[in-house]
């Protein structure tokens, strides 16, 4: 209605009783930042920026949604809320509306590799192939020895039956991260494929030496070698399965293992 003094005023009263109300902050900020040009060519504040991604990085994605769905309404033009909420509705499953977000981001923000990043995830979700690998070489374009995109590509063009080419992929993410034991992992899966036994065995022990409760690697190392009565790996993946902590995708793979 006009009455921005009263609204200011209304808003740091919300804010006297609940200092940690983030919505509530990001709506007194483009409030008292609106000008005759409105609040969304404005920016948000580092505060709020930075209390956004401490909600996103302890897990609190329910309340990380609802700030970053807050700060596009108040400031759309911003890039930094609509990436965050599309690498937030990526860990929550919901991958058609990543999609449709992290693509904002890049319109806004052509260069950022992360937002490009998150939407070649979604994609690759999606099974479109074919975009988010162009999504990934963008990235790995702009940002080489970011590691996590060349894994991520690996996995595209595995499930696309070009093996030669993941595994070529999965080795540049080791030689950038040699303790990521998901490229380790995908390695040697992708090398039992192409008929590398030996090969495959050396990368997935690596796997879970790196990470021992890694299930999805035990499956594969289980699946590609032969096990003794006193086989330590059996030890492990029973140990884990019989933990009540395991998560139930985890015990599905242990079930494997174990079951060979």
């Amino acid at each position: 209605s006009g009455s921005l003094k009263e609204a200011a005023r209304l808003y740091s009263l919300m804010l006297t009783a609940n200092p940690d109300d983030i919505e509530v902050k990001i709506r007194r900020h483009s409030l008292l930042s609106y000008s005759d040009t409105t609040a969304g060519d404005s920016c948000p504040a580092d505060d709020v920026l930075q209390e956004l991604y401490h909600l996103y990085n302890t897990g609190s994605l329910k309340r990380a949604q609802r700030a970053a769905r807050s700060l596009c309404r108040s400031f759309p033009n911003h890039p930094i809320a609509w990436k965050v909420l599309g690498a937030i509705l990526l860990r929550r499953g919901d991958i058609l509306q990543a999609a449709k977000v992290s693509r904002k981001a890049v319109d806004l923000a052509p260069k950022d590799f992360e937002a490009l990043h998150n939407l070649g995830a979604a994609l690759a979700a999606q099974a479109n192939f074919d975009e988010a690998e162009s999504c990934y070489r963008a990235v790995m374009a702009l940002r080489p020895s970011f590691s996590a995109t060349y894994n991520n590509l690996g996995m595209i063009l595995k499930a696309s039956g070009r093996f030669h080419e993941a595994e070529e992929i999965y080795r540049q993410a080791i030689a950038l991260d040699p303790t990521c034991a998901d490229a380790r992992s995908n390695l040697g899966n992708t090398l039992a494929a192409l008929g590398d036994v030996a090969g495959a065995k050396s990368a997935l022990e690596r796997a879970v030496k790196i990470r021992p409760n890694f299930a999805e690697a035990h499956r594969y190392l289980a699946s590609i070698k032969n096990f003794d009565e006193k086989d330590k790996q059996y030890v492990t993946m029973a140990a884990q399965y019989q933990n009540p902590e395991t998560p139930p995708d985890q015990r599905c793979h242990l079930s494997f293992g174990l079951a060979k």
